[in-house]
């Protein structure tokens, strides 16, 4: 196989993993967890009274919409998944795209990773520790130590608003950041067709 034809294959594998990218994105901003949030001002009220139980108010999605969103949001952290974040900085790094449109997307990729990597409001986690321990200790696999973890946090009346609360904060700045890759995505995309 010649050097040319390898890569126009890359090129058309770059392209579907784009597409792919988008649907994905798209799939999320049509749950009802996304429509929630955007008609919700999420978040908690904590009311405390000396000498009795303190009351929370939860103004949070329903379980089964997180239980909807987390499985597809996940592909776009895992380094492994065709459509990570990851991946996709590959295919603007080795494409001829505009070094404008590779500048946007190298700096939206880093903002959106420092803010994963920021201290999260649960002691001792960043955003990322604490949302990789949410998933993978209530929503997929239930690794033992994460979800000893999320136990420790969620199983609690307060502790689990305020953990919920972290991890839907991370999951809705998230989306903002996916939902822009996809209109980088749609301008790379006109330029590799």
């Amino acid at each position: 196989m010649t050097a040319r034809k390898k890569r126009s294959e890359q090129k058309q594998k770059d392209i579907q993993i784009l597409e792919l990218f988008n649907n994905k994105v798209d799939k999320l901003m049509n749950l009802s967890f996304t429509e929630y949030v955007s008609e919700h001002n999420t978040g908690f009220k904590l009311k405390l009274k000396e000498g009795k139980t303190p009351s929370i108010n939860e103004i949070f999605p329903d379980e089964e919409s997180f239980d909807a969103f987390v499985p597809t949001f996940r592909m776009f952290l895992q380094k492994k998944e065709r459509i990570s974040i990851y991946k996709i900085e590959s295919i603007y790094e080795r494409n001829q795209l505009s070094k404008e449109l590779k500048a946007k997307f190298k700096e939206s990729k880093e903002k959106y990773e420092e803010f994963l990597d920021k201290k999260s409001m649960i002691e001792g986690y960043t955003r990322r520790e604490f949302t990789f321990i949410l998933i993978y200790g209530n929503y997929l696999h239930l690794d033992e130590k994460k979800r000893a973890v999320y136990e420790k946090y969620v199983l609690h009346p307060i502790g689990r608003a305020f953990a919920v609360n972290e991890f839907l904060y991370t999951l809705s700045k998230s989306l903002t950041f996916f939902r822009y890759v996809y209109f980088l995505n749609e301008e790379a995309l006109k330029k590799l067709r």
